[in-house]
């Protein structure tokens, strides 16, 4: 049985059993890709994270927020 499912970097579908030291990627190539985005910041965290278990309100603050 095949377990096929899609690559959310280039939206092929893929049997995944076949590729799980890419996970959830089809290929080295779209892991690559995906890093390289984020490392470029084309992916940002959009708003800042709350942690519940920090106990006092601290959020963190995203990086486009932080004084440098």
């Amino acid at each position: 049985m095949s377990s096929n499912t899609i690559c959310p970097q280039c939206k092929q579908a893929f049997d995944i059993k076949n590729n799980k030291g890419t996970r959830p990627f089809c290929s080295v190539r779209c892991q690559s890709i995906d890093l390289s985005q984020w490392l470029s910041a084309e992916y940002v965290i959009s708003r800042p994270l709350f942690d519940p278990t920090l106990g006092i309100a601290e959020s963190i603050e995203p990086m486009s927020d932080r004084s440098r």
